[in-house]
């Protein structure tokens, strides 16, 4: 059965056999349960954390599917949730871990040119990482979603119940303040 994401979740609301609709809400499951956990695991960076919430949200998505309207992709929907919920676990813990960045570099050549490329690569990323811990949670989520999850502004707009105009402002805001802390911390 080649049905899109949307098509299964109709034929598990419009399912009337049980077997028929666990079966369903199986494939339904594999099929999400890849992208939850990495979304929860790159929000909190702790696998035993994103298991749990992998599981808290996987239970939430199919207890709200009747809510699914359908005008967006499922995947999309999903994304949504999992965006709230860990933000939601974030927010209670009030302890945003960011991403650590480990540079694996290949053997260094006696080439200047090639080490100090390296050098200022590892120094605009660490800049990187100082200047995103003195944004808010808020802020750091919408950056994931835009750039890490590569989500339309539409959706973006859609999860945070937002114009799409307010949510490009408050993309250009974020980039404007973190332009500001890089020259703050003179980064350049």
């Amino acid at each position: 059965m080649d049905k899109t994401d949307n098509e299964l979740v109709s034929l598990i609301l419009n399912a009337t056999n049980p077997t028929e609709k666990r079966r369903l809400q199986g494939m339904l499951y594999d099929r999400i349960i890849g992208q939850v956990y990495r979304k929860s695991l790159y929000m909190v960076h702790n696998k035993e954390i994103a298991k749990d919430l992998t599981h808290d949200i996987i239970l939430k998505v199919f207890l709200k599917l009747d809510s699914f309207r359908g005008d967006s992709q499922f995947q999309q929907w999903v994304s949504a949730i999992s965006f709230n919920h860990c933000l939601t676990y974030l927010e209670k813990k009030n302890k945003v871990k960011h991403e650590e960045i480990d540079l694996v570099y290949p053997e260094l050549s006696s080439n200047d040119h090639e080490f100090e490329e390296k050098n200022l690569l590892e120094n605009e990323l660490n800049c990187l990482e100082l200047v995103m811990d003195k944004i808010s949670t808020h802020e750091k989520a919408l950056l994931i979603m835009r750039y890490y999850d590569e989500m339309p502004i539409k959706e973006i707009a859609s999860a945070l119940n937002i114009g799409e105009s307010a949510a490009k402002m408050r993309l250009l805001r974020i980039r404007e303040s973190l332009s500001m802390l890089i020259e703050e911390e003179d980064c350049e």
